[in-house]
């Protein structure tokens, strides 16, 4: 099997898909159309596959911007986007000027940013600092969100490039939560998105949500809290996205005996996990430091361990779905 990240805006969030690795183009069109709210399917929409730039080349920033695609013969997971628009019309503004040019449905944030900072001559010392802002909010989307889940009906989005962690010139994150934002950029938690592991969701500080992906291809959220990150644990459990409140215990993933506690729905009112490196779950369990000490969290691995450890729960040979 092999798993399909969907954006679009006719979906409230990514969705994920699990499907035959041998399916052909048409087959795949077909069933990101059915993810979609029946109002909105339709076999006019046009199916985008995301590419990837060589970041930081200047040729590659040109007028006619071309894309080299990642081998993705050894990967399971493909990124698309569906919706109505074949082209999508990006402007951003900054320091008093604006510069504009046509993307792909399926360009990334982050991608938008990199022709930006090039377009715009900004020193490379500066742009670190810098993110891109929607025009008239105080949203900044994630890097990996793609232009066409943000386009309006006529195909057209517009950014302000800002100083990160800031929202029209007001005070710096706390510590603890730009230490979670730079968590996202780091090797370890990008190498295991690469890999079809996890998949960051949203940040809605002191609360992350992550998806981590079970050796069926079952997703499931994690809602973490993270303030004090990364001297302080995390907390928290599976998540319902569609209601807004903590799994309910017949849709929680099982495992087997062995590590079966893990899992159990009964911990904390089912709002926190039964694990070391949990805030709630190492409270009272000192004995777990030597017992389970690749599990007990560690500040220097940060939110990594919590994540290894759910996803090697999830991709044992002991896993099994929900009850219900």
């Amino acid at each position: 099997m092999a798993r399909i990240f969907l954006q679009s805006s006719l979906l409230a969030d990514m969705v994920v898909l699990s499907v035959d690795e041998n399916l052909s183009d048409a087959e795949i069109k077909q069933r990101c159309i059915q993810a979609l709210p029946t109002e909105f399917q339709s076999d006019e929409l046009v199916l985008t596959e995301e590419e990837r730039y060589s970041e930081g080349k200047a040729e590659d920033f040109s007028e006619g911007l071309t894309a080299s695609k990642k081998d993705s013969s050894k990967s399971r997971s493909k990124r698309y986007h569906i919706g109505r628009c074949k082209k999508v019309t990006v402007k951003v503004r900054y320091a008093g000027q604006t510069h504009e040019r046509s993307f792909s449905p399926a360009a990334t944030v982050e991608q938008v940013k990199v022709w930006a900072l090039h377009a715009f001559h900004v020193a490379s010392s500066d742009a670190a600092e810098l993110t891109l802002q929607l025009i008239g909010s105080e949203t900044q989307p994630s890097r990996d969100v793609h232009v066409g889940a943000l386009a309006d009906t006529h195909c057209n989005v517009g950014f302000d490039l800002v100083r990160s962690y800031t929202v029209n010139g007001d005070s710096l994150l706390s510590p603890d939560h730009e230490a979670l934002e730079k968590f996202f950029m780091s090797a370890a938690y990008l190498s295991g998105e690469e890999d079809g592991r996890w998949a960051l969701r949203a940040i809605e500080w002191p609360f992350v949500f992550v998806d981590v992906f079970a050796v069926s291809g079952d997703c499931y959220t994690l809602r973490l809290q993270c303030d004090g990150y990364p001297m302080t644990p995390p907390t928290g459990a599976f998540w319902d996205n569609e209601k807004g409140t903590f799994l309910m215990a017949g849709l929680w993933p099982r495992v087997g005996a062995q590590r079966g506690q893990s899992f159990r729905t009964d911990w904390q009112n089912g709002t926190a996990l039964y694990i070391p490196c949990d805030r709630h779950g190492i409270a009272g369990h000192d004995q777990w430091n030597q017992i389970y000490p690749a599990w007990v969290w560690a500040p220097n691995v940060g939110l990594t361990r919590y994540l290894n450890v759910v996803s090697e729960l999830l991709n044992g040979a002991d896993y099994a779905g929900p009850q219900a």
